[in-house]
């Protein structure tokens, strides 16, 4: 098999042709042809006839590596849907002679169908999230590593929104590289999600969220600007953000507040679309995480909690999996806490 990649740019375009038959091209359902004459019985005069005149309407800019004309020969497959199979030809030697096909040797290209249904077919979210418009509130150790679950999961629409600016002592626990120094995180995770999904759209944006009395309009616009999303994941830990979203009385759209303590310890998620602020500090305080064990990064006045990847990674997305499941099955999402259990091994219990 010889790979390829077929690229049509602004400057040079590919151009081939197409064939749709009713039978693969293969021997004993296994077997793939090995010589142009095997196309013998599937090939018409008439398709012989338009390839051996493609002399006529092709110049050499339009072949790949400037010989090799492209023929896609498609045949139908389960579920209603149609398989190419890419074949090379030398375009100077064409296997046609007087509608008479050769013995010469196919060259097969590697075909791979990167469809939607395909590409998620073994991981794929509900498509209650997977349809849905999501933004993610804060870009740290949870929002960049729920952003690429989401993202890997099938997710169509994630919007990224963080102020903050990618550090060194930020990616070991964060889904970001040393690739690149200092730069926004929006900008750089934008990047990292894209790579991963052709089929994800995502809208980096990088401001702060100020206090509504800041400005006057403020309300206002942040109401509209959250009121384009479906689900909005708050992963800032800042409970000026909480706050922020409670007086603005968001309705019809589902708000996960997802934080994590000190040692990765416990997952905080609460569903609700008011009184998160109070109700994020009353479960925290059952908790009673230990604060005496805060990390103050080096020039950094504001302390971090300290956790691995592995272990912000796990909870996450054991989060993402319950709420997952609860959408698989219709069932209403609810506030729920996360919390580890460290014995002779490492268990994760659920509370509701």
């Amino acid at each position: 098999m010889d790979g390829v990649d077929i690229i049509v740019d602004s400057k040079e375009q590919i151009k081939g042709c197409i064939t749709l038959q009713k039978k693969p091209p293969v021997y004993y359902r296994n077997f793939a042809y090995e010589k142009w004459s095997d196309f013998g019985t599937i090939l018409s005069n008439d398709f012989l006839k338009f390839l051996n005149d493609s002399k006529r309407h092709l110049e050499r800019k339009h072949l790949l590596e400037n010989k090799y004309l492209i023929l896609l020969y498609g045949y139908p497959i389960d579920n209603d849907k149609v398989h190419f199979e890419t074949l090379k030809i030398d375009f100077y030697n064409l296997p046609i002679f007087k509608n008479e096909i050769s013995e010469d040797p196919i060259i097969w290209c590697k075909t791979v169908d990167s469809s939607y249904e395909l590409f998620f077919g073994r991981g794929k979210l509900d498509k209650g999230l997977t349809e849905k418009k999501i933004l993610i509130l804060g870009l740290g150790a949870v929002g960049s590593n729920l952003s690429e679950s989401l993202v890997r999961g099938g997710c169509r629409y994630v919007d990224i929104l963080d102020y903050d600016i990618k550090e060194v002592g930020n990616i070991c626990r964060g889904k970001y590289n040393f690739m690149h120094g200092e730069r926004q995180k929006v900008d750089e995770l934008k990047i990292s999600l894209i790579a991963i999904s052709p089929f994800v759209n995502v809208e980096a944006y990088n401001f702060p969220l100020l206090p509504l009395q800041t400005l006057p309009d403020l309300k206002k616009y942040y109401i509209d600007f959250f009121n384009k999303y479906d689900f909005i994941f708050n992963c800032s830990a800042s409970n000026d953000v909480n706050i922020i979203l409670d007086q603005l009385e968001i309705r019809n759209r589902t708000i996960v507040n997802m934080s994590i303590s000190n040692h990765a310890n416990d997952l905080v998620c609460i569903i609700e679309n008011d009184n998160i602020y109070n109700k994020n500090s009353e479960i925290f305080q059952e908790i009673n995480q230990d604060l005496m064990d805060m990390f103050n990064p080096q020039g950094c006045w504001n302390p971090t909690f300290k956790a691995s990847f592995h272990n912000i990674n796990a909870l996450v997305n054991l989060a993402l999996s319950n709420i997952d499941l609860r959408l698989k099955k219709g069932k209403v999402l609810k506030t729920f806490l996360l919390q580890v259990e460290l014995g002779s091994s490492y268990k994760i219990n659920l509370k509701d």
